[in-house]
Formats: C-alpha cells, sequence, structure tokens
C-alpha cells in the first residue's frame, strides 16, 4: 500500500532519538544475519560508526556481562521470525556499557520469507540504574549496609518453596 504523505519514512528513521538496526536475514541455518544500516542515533549511542557497524552480526556490542539467556531468546526469535522485546546490556566502543530496551520485528518479502530483521533501541541505562539503586535501598539498612528484615523475608520464602518442590 502506497501513501502520499510528503515526506519519506527513511528521513523519520534516520532522525529518530532511537537507535535503528537493519540487519539482512541469515541464509542458512548457521549463518548469523549482517547489520545492513544503522542511524546516527546507533552512531551517538554505542560509539560505533556507520562503516564500522556494517557487515557484522548484531550481537557484536555484547560483552562478558550481557544476559547469554537473554541473547539466546533474541537469536530464536530471529530464527523463526518472531517479533520480541527485551532488555540488554552492551558495550560501547569505549568500553563503557549502557542497558537498552530492545525492539526486534522480522521484515517479510513479498514471497512471505523473512527477508531483513529491524531493531528499535531505547537508551533505559538510567532507569536500569534507578532500579538496583532502589532495590538495594529496599533490601538493605542505609547505616551497616547489612541486609535487612525484607530481604531475610523474600529469602526465607524462596528457600520454603523450594523446599516444597523439591520436597
Amino acid at each position: 500500500m502506497q501513501i502520499d504523505t510528503g515526506f519519506s519514512f527513511s528521513d523519520i528513521v534516520a532522525k529518530a532519538n532511537d537507535s535503528v538496526i537493519v540487519a539482512k536475514a541469515a541464509a542458512g541455518k548457521s549463518a548469523k544475519p549482517k547489520i545492513v544500516y544503522v542511524n546516527a542515533a546507533f552512531c551517538r549511542l554505542s560509539g560505533y560508526s556507520e562503516k564500522e557497524a556494517i557487515g557484522k552480526a548484531p550481537g557484536f556490542m555484547d560483552g562478558p556481562d550481557t544476559d547469554p539467556e537473554a541473547r539466546t531468546r533474541v537469536e530464536d526469535a530471529v530464527k523463526v521470525g518472531r517479533h520480541m522485546r527485551t532488555r540488554l546490556l552492551q558495550y560501547a566502543k569505549d568500553g563503557t556499557t549502557y542497558w537498552v530496551d530492545v525492539n526486534i520485528m522480522p521484515l517479510f518479502g513479498s514471497d512471505g520469507e523473512v527477508t531483513h530483521i529491524a531493531a528499535i533501541q531505547r537508551d533505559v541505562t538510567a532507569d536500569v540504574l534507578r532500579e538496583q539503586e532502589l532495590m538495594s535501598l529496599a533490601t538493605t539498612d542505609d547505616l551497616t549496609g547489612a541486609k535487612n528484615r525484607r530481604h531475610f523475608m523474600e529469602r526465607a520464602e524462596l528457600e520454603v518453596h523450594r523446599l516444597r518442590r523439591h520436597r
């Protein structure tokens, strides 16, 4: 369906504040998707230039603390052409870490096959750090740094459930 809007959707993507990555879908079972497009927001967030990103697998920004289970869920969704959304810890070119909320969607060709994978990433680093701080405040004593009663009760409840499950 062609819509005459008077502007180009590629202009919107190029100027978006969220990072946009498009990768060509992998051709074989063992092949990995390869990045064919990144917008300026991606370059600002990651520190990588467009030239440095094009041709790489989308997971090249992962590092030692990136959750391997989350990465596996992403790869599984990509393989079957399923939409998915998750949070990932990624590494900028200079080694600093940042958190992204990534929305991954398959793009289909006229034959119904997945031709490309698009990912829109929003930097949620400040939100994640705030959540971590709140969790720490909720479970530790400010003065001593020792775990508080709430933490003890949460752990005790988990252990009771584990004992019931395993008898």
